[in-house]
């Protein structure tokens, strides 16, 4: 069954695994060069992934997981020209990231497993965007578990009589996947998100229908007070927000909050967005709503549950932020943790970030962190801190095999300041 699946010879790759950091600190115009050259260490780091690869042919097999036998012994002196060509290999990418990266401020480390073949600078802070979400994903995991579910639900004062309600509000939970059936729609059109776990909003009107509900005399108020109502970053280039790079963080969003996606527009508001959005599949179940949506609204302490929908597991969720490169998700993590341990807000949430990798054995000096997704480029890390984090069991044993699925993409790349690859097993 091995034999099957792998073809001879066998390709052994020996850099697994780099990390390219570049300072976010100077100017644009000023940037536009020093990414070329990143861009090229990152491809050439990348291409030296594919490239630099030993063949070692295998004995014939007979479909068994036997292992088969070494025609000649791992220590004999017939292996050794094999070993310095690996060596002289690691020289010569030592040599040309050298070139490519003269005079260019960045730190870089590649590594084969547990080990480190190539380091520059992996103890200087400096801004690691998207590779902030590996620090996100990581504590998230251990605080809540990869088995964990986001609920959002349609409440009521008191349950409906004679197919008729009052006043209902849906309730966010957090949810960074709630979507409408076009939205999901549009999402398999995009290679990118096709596959992507989502959370049907539909599925609440359905549960409304079946709990017999046809009128709603009143309104559908949208909550989400999980979280604080602060949209973005304070600190964030506002270039983020104008081009669509992130939509309004809250603990009610559907869509992402978009309004249209093609092309973007971001709600004002996205709980009375996917309030909104609930009206209209009520409406085609042929729920009637007299007065419409209201203003975000608070639910009374004491309340009836009309209908509920569960998320995905957050291990799929967390595998989707880091495969497509989500800030929207990691914002809405991180706000999730500081759910948890305070207000529901950015600071509190990185806090428990923190804590959390601190918890788990991982080092944190030399970090900072302003936001979750990467985007403010105050933030800092170091490369050997992020690899650490990239090879924790979290990361590769929960959600590692999900990122093969899409070898040598990496992690994503915020205006070419980070680069990730990983060579597929």
């Amino acid at each position: 069954m091995r034999d099957a699946l792998w073809p001879k010879p066998r390709l052994l790759t020996y850099i697994r695994s780099g990390l390219l950091l570049q300072p976010a600190d100077s100017s644009t115009d000023a940037r536009r060069p020093m990414r070329g050259r990143v861009r090229a260490a990152a491809c050439l780091l990348a291409a030296m992934v594919s490239v630099f690869i030993a063949l070692r042919p295998v004995a014939a097999s007979d479909n068994t997981l036997t292992p088969s036998r070494l025609g000649t012994p791992m220590w004999s002196p017939r292996r050794v020209p094999a070993l310095l060509a690996d060596a002289a290999g690691v020289v010569k990418l030592d040599g040309s990231l050298d070139r490519t990266l003269k005079g260019v401020t960045t730190c870089l480390v590649a590594g084969d497993g547990a080990s480190t073949l190539l380091a520059r600078s992996p103890d200087q802070p400096l801004a690691p965007a998207s590779n902030q979400k590996l620090l996100v994903a990581a504590a998230v995991l251990a605080r809540l578990g990869p088995e964990y579910h986001f609920e959002t639900k349609v409440v009521a004062r008191e349950q409906a009589r004679n197919g008729v309600a009052r006043d209902l509000w849906l309730v966010g939970s957090g949810d960074p996947v709630l979507t409408t059936p076009e939205y999901r729609q549009f999402l398999e059109t995009q290679p990118l998100t096709r596959g992507r776990p989502t959370t049907s909003l539909d599925d609440l009107a359905k549960e409304m229908q079946r709990a017999g509900i046809r009128e709603i005399r009143g309104r559908i108020h949208g909550d989400d007070s999980r979280y604080t109502r602060r949209r973005a970053i304070a600190t964030w280039k506002p270039v983020y927000l104008t081009d669509h790079e992130v939509g309004p963080i809250g603990a009610l969003t559907v869509n992402e909050g978009w309004q249209t996606w093609t092309p973007r527009s971001a709600s004002a508001d996205p709980s009375i967005l996917a309030a909104s959005e609930l009206a209209r599949l009520a409406a085609v179940r042929g729920i009637t709503i007299a007065d419409g949506v209201s203003d975000s609204a608070i639910a009374p302490g004491k309340v009836e549950t009309v209908a509920v929908v569960r998320s995905p597991s957050l291990g799929d969720i967390v595998a989707a932020m880091l495969r497509e490169s989500s800030n929207l998700t990691a914002e809405m993590l991180v706000r999730e943790l500081g759910r948890r341990d305070g207000d529901g807000g950015t600071d509190a949430g990185l806090a428990a970030v923190t804590q959390e990798l601190r918890s788990l054995g991982l080092p944190t000096e030399g970090m900072k962190l302003t936001d979750g997704s990467g985007l403010d480029v105050s933030n800092r890390a170091t490369c050997g801190r992020i690899l650490v984090v990239h090879r924790h069991r979290l990361i590769r044993h929960r959600i590692g095999h999900r990122h093969r699925r899409v070898g040598g993409r990496g992690y994503g790349c915020v205006h070419g300041r980070v680069q990730i690859t990983e060579a597929p097993p």
